[in-house]
């Protein structure tokens, strides 16, 4: 296993133990621990792209870790805050569906799309919305509105486009196949 599939590995087991402090109310230790899960994110990436380890393996798990991450963060926001249960449905129905659009491309394609731009934009204001909520809890209510909004549009803006990607790699992978067979 590559390096940044084990740093990957261990942003997935700090996911809960994220949780378990935030929900014992131990929020210093709590944001402790998604800062070296979030610090993690970036250390593996770098490593991967500058080193020459991106493996498949990582191509699943990085993105996974990050939705798990999220999703937990948006589980404990929603605890206090629960306007921001459209965000954690938007966020849910984006995964499931890409998950399942993943899934589908990978068996009948064999290949997997790695993040883009605007996946890892959606990431990144994720992350900055969610923590800053963690860290001050009495955020105002328009910039609660404000991050719901900006990360709601994003995340459809990117359900819209990985779909895209995906239906253009199975109608690529169809008529591939379809050449492959008629040329025989």
């Amino acid at each position: 296993m590559s390096i940044p599939n084990m740093i990957t590995l261990v942003r997935i087991v700090l996911t809960p133990v994220f949780v378990c402090f935030y929900l014992e109310g131990e929020k210093n230790a709590a944001l402790t621990i998604l800062a070296a899960a979030a610090f993690s994110d970036m250390l593996d990436g770098f490593i991967a792209r500058n080193f020459n380890m991106i493996t498949p393996l990582g191509k699943v798990l990085d993105p996974v870790a990050d939705k798990l991450l999220q999703l937990a963060m948006l589980l404990c926001l929603v605890s206090f805050r629960p306007e921001l249960w459209l965000l954690l449905m938007l966020h849910m129905l984006r995964e499931g569906l890409l998950g399942a659009m993943g899934y589908v491309v990978y068996r009948r394609c064999g290949s997997l799309i790695g993040s883009r731009w605007y996946g890892k934009l959606c990431t990144a204001l994720l992350y900055a919305f969610l923590g800053s909520a963690l860290i001050w809890p009495q955020m105002p209510q328009s910039i609660v509105d404000t991050g719901i909004f900006g990360c709601s549009l994003l995340i459809i803006y990117c359900l819209c486009r990985y779909a895209a990607e995906y239906v253009r790699l199975l109608h690529e992978g169809r008529e591939t196949i379809k050449n492959h067979l008629e040329s025989q």
